[in-house]
């Protein structure tokens, strides 16, 4: 074992040939992996596989799979085999088991499967049910503002509506195209550096 930092009960307790590991609090990291921090109690308790990072209550507790960064009470607490997992926040993703490469931040935001695989949730209780899914928040939002300043006091687009802050016409694309308003009229720019007017104002 080399270059280990262990603080607490049992912390690093099965550490033998790990190296660059943190750990602290009671049970954190207990299993010893490698170029992993684990802070809080039971943090990455039983994760043997190397580069996670865990902070908070129980955080990542199971885990086995590699490179998760989970940051929360209770966030990934029962993530297993799952890798390449960014969970921030209380009860962060904690339906994974397997799943991989997903993003989650928010109060009990996370996919609702256990081996969804690349979603991104966020907001509290933000679920993606698919994978490859992004999810913003909950059923309950239905307002979604693009650009500085689009929301103010008398801008509510109400639901199932999408408001653009005015803008001037952006740089031409190197593909694809972009949609923005100016003045009030929503146009189109594309790779050509044409702008068509959608709609007026």
């Amino acid at each position: 074992a080399s270059y280990l930092t262990l603080l607490g009960a049992q912390a690093g307790r099965w550490a033998g040939s790990a190296a660059g590991l943190t750990a602290v609090g009671t049970w954190a990291g207990s299993a010893g992996p490698s170029y992993s921090t684990a802070v809080g109690q039971s943090a990455l308790a039983t994760a043997a596989s190397d580069g996670n990072t865990a902070v908070g209550f129980a955080a990542a507790a199971g885990a086995t799979g590699a490179w998760n960064t989970v940051v929360g009470a209770n966030a990934g607490a029962h993530l297993t085999a799952g890798t390449s997992n960014v969970l921030v926040g209380v009860n962060g993703g904690l339906g994974l088991t397997t799943g991989s490469a997903n993003t989650a931040i928010g109060r009990d935001a996370g996919p609702s499967g256990s081996a969804l695989a690349y979603t991104t949730a966020v907001g509290a209780f933000a679920t993606p049910d698919v994978s490859h899914q992004i999810r913003l928040g909950t059923a309950a939002e239905h307002t979604v503002a693009l650009g500085g300043l689009a929301l103010g006091a008398s801008v509510d687009p109400g639901a199932g509506r999408l408001h653009f802050a005015n803008s001037s016409t952006p740089a031409t694309p190197t593909g694809g195209g972009r949609l923005f308003v100016d003045g009030g009229a929503l146009k189109y720019v594309g790779s050509s550096g044409t702008v068509t007017t959608l709609a007026p104002a």
